[in-house]
């Protein structure tokens, strides 16, 4: 009868290098959604601040100037992040195409 010795520890295994690829992925998708919620974060504040000063009727053709350069800014980044993103992963883009299909 022959034994074959089988190292599982071995770091070449296919079980080790799929974890090592999904540890991988899990990281840079974890620095994406960092990256989005800070830009969300920013965006919602500077809004909520360009709102008040609005309601208040301080606002000036500069405030409105900076507030659409920040959204263009912003839009730009979502849409470069949205490039970046596999497909099927909940960007603007599906996420639209999800709503105006309901």
């Amino acid at each position: 009868m022959k034994f074959v010795e089988v190292d599982l520890n071995s770091n070449s295994s296919p079980c080790n290098k799929k974890k090592e690829d999904l540890e991988k992925r899990n990281e840079e998708f974890s620095m994406k959604y960092n990256e989005n919620n800070n830009l969300l974060k920013t965006v919602v504040t500077q809004f909520s601040e360009f709102l008040d000063v609005m309601h208040n009727g301080n606002a000036s053709v500069q405030l409105i100037d900076a507030a659409q350069s920040t959204l263009a800014m912003a839009t730009q980044q979502a849409d470069a992040s949205d490039n970046d993103a596999p497909s099927g992963d909940g960007s603007r883009s599906e996420i639209a195409n999800a709503v105006l299909k309901s």
